[in-house]
């Protein structure tokens, strides 16, 4: 089995290239797509030139089982978003304010604003330099808004609700990730019938994966550990 990367400006001018790289027709070769390609991304595909029958046959079988389960987790996540209410409008005052505080103190600029969103209050900065208020895979971001929420409990006994933390958008990439991360995985455990384990995540990230994957036909989820080494486990069930 031969392979090769292309990457190209869109999914179908890499094929044109690969195949001309290869000096094959499309019918004579496998294509796996890697990334679809945006405005600001190219598009990276593999091709797959097989040797034999039983190539092929493994190699569609691959394809369709992550092509499956990447429907299976296709969904829109309902989102409501509305104006802050007073309450909300002085708890965000009150947040503002720490955050000011404590990025002069660090040396640099953020804008700090609010976001109401599924009747969740988000608190979210954007800015340059603020990866060290992120941490390695949001580390220190989770522990800023346990921080936060424990002030704002102090400060706003009445309100019960948890409010979240945001930084340069961090938490929707690394939700993106997660879900990609999710697609395959589950892929692999579905064409291998057998349980992987997953690196150490905190609570959030691991709701991320339960949720994706709550309703892939032959997969179930489970967490193990004690934090902040705690993994989820991504398992088989006939």
């Amino acid at each position: 089995m031969r392979t090769i990367e292309v990457i190209a400006k869109s999914v179908d001018a890499a094929i044109e290239k690969g195949l001309q790289m290869l000096g094959k027709e499309r019918e004579e070769v496998g294509v796996n797509i890697i990334e679809k390609g945006s405005m600001l991304k190219k598009a990276k595909i593999e091709m797959v030139v097989f040797e034999n029958d039983d190539e092929r046959s493994e190699f569609e079988n691959k394809t369709n089982t992550l092509e499956k389960v990447e429907s299976e987790l296709a969904f829109e996540e309902e989102v409501a978003s509305r104006e802050l209410n007073e309450e909300e409008q002085a708890i965000f005052e009150y947040a503002k304010e720490f955050f000011e505080g404590l990025v002069e103190r660090l040396g640099v600029e953020a804008k700090i604003y609010a976001q109401c969103v599924n009747d969740d209050l988000y608190v979210k900065l954007s800015g340059d330099k603020l990866g060290m208020l992120i941490g390695f895979h949001g580390d220190t971001l989770e522990a800023t808004q346990t921080l936060l929420n424990t002030l704002i409990r102090n400060k706003f006994e009445k309100y019960k609700k948890r409010v979240f933390l945001d930084i340069e958008g961090y938490r929707e990439k690394r939700k993106a990730n997660l879900q990609d991360l999710a697609t395959k995985m589950a892929a692999k455990v579905i064409k291998n019938k057998r349980s992987l384990k997953l690196e150490p995540m905190n609570s959030y990230e691991r709701r991320i994966i339960h949720f994706s994957l709550q309703n892939v036909e032959h997969i179930s989820t489970h967490s193990e550990g004690v934090d902040p080494n705690r993994c989820l486990i991504i398992d088989y069930v006939k």
